[in-house]
Parts: C-alpha cells; structure tokens; sequence
C-alpha cells in the first residue's frame, strides 16, 4: 500500500484522491462522476479513483465520458467486496487524503475543500462527513437513512470525538490508513467501515465529524431490499465481534448505549412524520431489528456465509 505523508501548510502535488468502488451500477456511477465535476476544488489537486469490483459490464464507456473534466482513473479488479475494492484504489492512490465515497452517493461542490481543510489542520484524523437521502419519496430509502442518522447522533454527539463514520462519506490521511492495513477486506457484506473506525480509535487516531461536509445518497429500496442490507448488517456484525474479542477490543459499550434509547428512537416518527408515514417508519425500524437478528442468527449457524464472494452491487 502507498506510503503518503501528513498533510502540512505546503500542497502536496495531489492534495487528495476520491475513491469510488462501484458494481453494475452505471447510471448511478455517471451521476456521482457529473456530481465530483462539480467540486469546488481546483481540478489539478485531486485525482478519481474509480475501482469497478468486478461488474457484469465494463464500464469504460462511462468513465470516458469525464475523462477531460476530472483528473480520472479507472480499474477493474476480481470481485472483492467493498472493504477489499477501496484497498485497491488506495493503494494507486496518489494524495496525502484519501476521501472515499459510493457510486451511488453525490458529493456536494465543497465536500472535498471542507474535508482536505480539515485534514489538514488535523493530519492524523480521519474525518466524517453527513448522508443525505436524495430519495425522499421512497419510505425504504428514508428510513434506512432514519437508521444512520440515530446511529450518527448516538455515536457523534461529540464531533470533535466522533466514534464512527459510515464509508460512503469518509476521508482519511494516507500514512495512517496504511499503518493500519486499511479496510479489512473479510467482510464482504457490512461493517468494514464499523471496524475500521474502532481500529482506528484504538491505534489511538481521533475522529472528527463534519456535518458540513455532504454527500446525497440515492439508495433505491424496495422492502425486500432494505430488509436484506439489514440482514446484511446483521451478518456483519457478527464478524465484527468475533474479530474484536480476539483483538481484545470491544464496542458493546456504545452498542448497549444506542439500544438503551430504543424507546425514545422509536417513537420518534410521531414527533416528525404525519400519522400514516410514522407508523410506516416504525414498522420498518422494528423490521430494522428483526433483519439484523435473523443476519445474526444466520451467520452463527453458517459462519462460512460472510466470507463467500456474492454478485451483488456494492452498498
């Protein structure tokens, strides 16, 4: 994996590299190309990073379409996973700042300068930023953003001691991503980014969180498909514990805290929804409970399930 260096007053020649790992998901893929055209970030300080994770078509066509308006790269690798694609971008990375999104995710023009800002005052930092549902129409999508908002609240109420980051809004140094072996490339459904924000704590690198920084998502759902990325989750997280109890190292503190308010997040559609749309959103956050334990239980009785390569798009 490169080798970077802290960032300092004096620019690098890259200030920074937006990794993108996408799988057949094209059209989304061109909107987030159109979206980083868009930043408000001299085009000659940051390099695009697009890693196709194996999709059923190439997606040359796509990618050439920008390729005089971003400084772009693309690369097509066997199927990885999430964790194991953007190890890859990473390491042709070229900026000091690695700042990872999803294909399925739009940048706002000055999500980067507000990240590379940041990382820059703070070199050993990594740095989160705030998802947006762009699909607002869509009960899944909104709920399922529902979902990573009360973890965002519960987890960086302090953002100047943030404690976890989803990675479709994430941005690191360099040098200490690679001090840590970046994401941990055996998960291949959820929770890379879950374990590599603990890691990162406990090698002793703080987080800061940037609400300022946004990224739109448009996760199109289905009720089948929220409940299957939350059975996901559930799979997931069982990986997740497993490895931290060999580690030595544990969240259960902050995942007992988060539950500890289950009453009062579960209510909370009365308070900011009409009636019909709240009792939706409940039941999808109860459906939210029941799919990570059935992943849960799934994964315990096949453990082998989380490791298997599964043609699917990346989340």
């Amino acid at each position: 994996m490169k080798t970077g260096k802290p960032l300092s007053g004096q620019l690098a020649e890259v200030d920074a590299s937006v990794i993108i790992a996408t799988r057949d998901r094209p059209e989304h893929l061109r909107q987030c190309l159109e979206s980083l055209v868009r930043l408000e970030y001299p085009k000659d300080r940051f390099e695009v990073i697009v890693v196709d994770d194996e999709s059923a078509q190439p997606l040359d066509g796509v990618v050439a379409a920008f390729a005089q308006s971003l400084n772009l790269k693309l690369i097509r690798i066997a199927h990885s996973g999430p964790g194991g694609a953007r190890n890859h971008g990473a390491n042709l990375a070229a900026g000091h700042v690695l700042a990872f999104t999803d294909d399925d995710c739009e940048p706002a023009p000055d999500w980067l300068r507000r990240i590379v800002d940041e990382l820059r005052r703070l070199p050993c930092n990594m740095a989160g930023g705030l998802t947006q549902n762009k699909l607002k129409s869509n009960p899944y999508s909104a709920a399922a953003q529902a979902i990573v908002d009360l973890v965002n609240a519960h987890y960086n109420k302090n953002p100047a001691k943030a404690s976890f980051f989803t990675s479709n809004n994430m941005a690191v140094p360099a040098l200490q991503f690679q001090q840590l072996s970046g994401f941990d490339p055996s998960y291949r459904f959820a929770s890379e980014d879950r374990d590599l924000t603990l890691r990162w704590r406990h090698a002793g690198f703080p987080l800061t969180y940037l609400p300022q920084a946004v990224v739109m998502h448009s996760h199109n759902m289905s009720l089948w498909k929220f409940c299957k990325v939350q059975f996901s989750y559930g799979q997931g997280s069982v990986r997740f514990a497993d490895l931290n109890a060999r580690r030595g190292t544990s969240d259960a503190e902050g995942l007992v805290g988060l539950h500890r308010k289950a009453l009062n997040w579960f209510f909370a559609p009365l308070r900011d929804l009409s009636l019909k749309k709240a009792f939706v959103r409940m039941g999808l956050l109860v459906l939210w409970q029941v799919a990570n334990v059935a992943g849960c239980a799934y994964e315990r009785i096949f453990p082998d399930s989380g490791s298997k390569v599964m043609r699917a798009p990346l989340r």
